[in-house]
C-alpha cells in the first residue's frame, strides 16, 4: 500500500512540473523572437585590452529587447547599444533574468559610467551620469573583476569609435 501511495504521490508531483513547464514554454513562445548580430569589442585599460563578443543591438527593436528573458551568459559575452546620437541614458532591468554590469560610453569611446550589479527585474531606473552614445552590458562584476574603470576605452578592431584604440 505504502509503494502504491508513493508512486502516486510521485506521479503526480511530476505531471505537476511538466504543466509548469509547459505553461512557461508558452509563455516564452509568445514573446518574439528578435535576432541580433555578433561582432566583437574590447575595453581598453592601461593595462590590458578586455575582449566581448556582443550580440548589437542597433535598432529601436533590438535596444528595447536587449538581454530579457536571457537566463545565462557566457563571462565573455556582452551586448552592446548603438545610440544615432550622445544622450542621457537609463536602463532597467525588467524582464532581464541575470545580473548585469551595465556601462556607459560617450561618442568619444570613453567610460563615463558604470552601474555595477543591477539588479535581475528591478525596474528602477539606472541612469547614466553623463552622456552616453554606446552602453555595454556584460555579466555582473566583469567590471571589477577585469579592472575595467570610468575613463577606459571601447574600442573595435575595425570601427573606428576612439583615437585611443590601438591593441
Amino acid at each position: 500500500m505504502r509503494l502504491a501511495y508513493a508512486f502516486a504521490i510521485s506521479l503526480i508531483t511530476a505531471l505537476i512540473a511538466l504543466a509548469a513547464l509547459a505553461q512557461s514554454d508558452g509563455e516564452q513562445s509568445n514573446i518574439p523572437h528578435i535576432t541580433f548580430d555578433r561582432d566583437v569589442v574590447f575595453v581598453k585599460s592601461e593595462e590590458q585590452s578586455h575582449w566581448f563578443t556582443v550580440e548589437v543591438a542597433n535598432t529601436s527593436k533590438r535596444r528595447q529587447r536587449g538581454l530579457m528573458y536571457r537566463r545565462t551568459m557566457p563571462n565573455d559575452a556582452g551586448m552592446i547599444f548603438y545610440f544615432p546620437n550622445e544622450a542621457p541614458r537609463h536602463f532597467w532591468m525588467k524582464n532581464t533574468f541575470i545580473p548585469l554590469d551595465i556601462i556607459y560610453i560617450d561618442a568619444s569611446g570613453q567610460i563615463v559610467h558604470i552601474v555595477a550589479d543591477a539588479v535581475p527585474e528591478d525596474e528602477t531606473p539606472l541612469p547614466s551620469i553623463l552622456p552616453a552614445k554606446y552602453v555595454l552590458e556584460i555579466n555582473a562584476g566583469q567590471a571589477a573583476e577585469r579592472g575595467i574603470e570610468i575613463g577606459d576605452q571601447l574600442c573595435h578592431p575595425v570601427k573606428k569609435i576612439s583615437e585611443r584604440c590601438t591593441d
